[in-house]
């Protein structure tokens, strides 16, 4: 009987960081897995693009959708002159609630749309595929 010759022995191995994210093929993941890879980017600009666009049409013209907000203001106005204490008082509300806003907007978008988000869902796909081969 003939021995076979042994394959050699791959001495160092890469680690996971090192693997581009190329090496992953659409057979190493499941439709909802591809479906993110491909429109992660995507969905992390619209969401930005879609908080600068509720931010400035909303959360700006919040005194147009307060029922006679605009009426007390040029009530006011008429009568004391320029700006009076219910449109600074009115204005700081508004900037309160754009901060809040803003807050919430950066905390969504730090926990499910970041970039290390995406980086370490491909390092899980990485290790997964690696599990599986032999």
């Amino acid at each position: 009987m003939q021995q076979q010759p042994r394959k050699p022995i791959q001495i160092v191995s890469k680690s996971l960081l090192d693997i581009s994210p190329s090496e992953i093929t659409s057979s190493d993941l499941s439709r909802s897995e591809l479906f993110h890879y491909m429109f992660f980017p995507f969905l992390r600009w619209s969401f930005v693009i879609l908080c600068l666009f509720v931010d400035a049409l909303f959360v700006a013209q919040l005194y147009l959708f307060i029922p006679n907000v605009q009426a007390t203001m040029g009530i006011y106005s008429t009568y004391y002159g320029g700006f009076n204490a219910f449109t600074v008082l009115f204005f700081m509300v508004n900037a309160l609630l754009l901060a809040l806003i803003l807050y919430l907007e950066f905390l969504v978008y730090k926990k499910r749309f970041r970039k290390s988000v995406e980086e370490d869902w491909i390092v899980k796909v990485l290790e997964r595929k690696k599990a599986s081969q032999p």
